[in-house]
């Protein structure tokens, strides 16, 4: 999901200056946008995911996501892309927290460091390789369309991820070593 949510950060500018002609505040607001809904969000983080039960919020919150990403593709006006992003922001704290969650609940504790390590390890790999791949398909398309391509595979990543834990829900846990 992260190699699908990196790269809109470093398109953002792209499409405040290429698409809406807007100058550099116009690039902050929208780069804070997100955080101003991830702030928004937090809040709403226990409340929905009680509604949703963990893996209910995990993809809930990646689907989301992916949405705000291809509103924001699709926004006439700058104050679209920000409320799109926005949006986006809301669902992050949704999705990580639960996602820990769901860690913590579903590894052995013996285990739990090495499992988080590599989570996050693995996050910040497919950062970066969101970010490396994200400006060529810019520079090669526009900043739309890379909104576009973000969003379909995260929404992609979110349908893959409720398989895996809907498949995961019915098999029997495993004993510790």
């Amino acid at each position: 999901m992260v190699l699908f949510s990196a790269p809109d950060d470093l398109i953002l500018p792209f499409l405040a200056t290429l698409t809406f002609r807007a100058g550099p505040v116009a690039v902050g607001v929208l780069l804070a946008a997100a955080s101003a809904g991830l702030l928004a969000g937090l809040p709403f983080v226990g409340p929905v995911g009680r509604r949703l039960g963990v893996t209910g919020a995990i993809v809930a919150g990646f689907a989301i996501m992916a949405t705000g990403n291809l509103l924001t593709a699709a926004a006439p006006w700058l104050i679209a892309a920000v409320a799109a992003q926005v949006l986006r922001g809301l669902a992050i704290p949704l999705a990580d927290s639960h996602v820990t969650t769901y860690l913590q609940r579903t590894t052995p504790p013996d285990m739990l460091g090495r499992v988080l390590a590599n989570v996050y390890g693995g996050v910040g790999v497919a950062a970066a390789a969101g970010y490396l791949l994200g400006g060529p398909v810019v520079d090669a398309t526009s900043p739309r369309t890379a909104f576009v391509l973000v969003g379909c595979g995260g929404l992609a990543g979110a349908a893959v991820t409720a398989v895996l834990l809907r498949k995961a829900r019915r098999q029997p846990a495993t004993p510790a070593p």
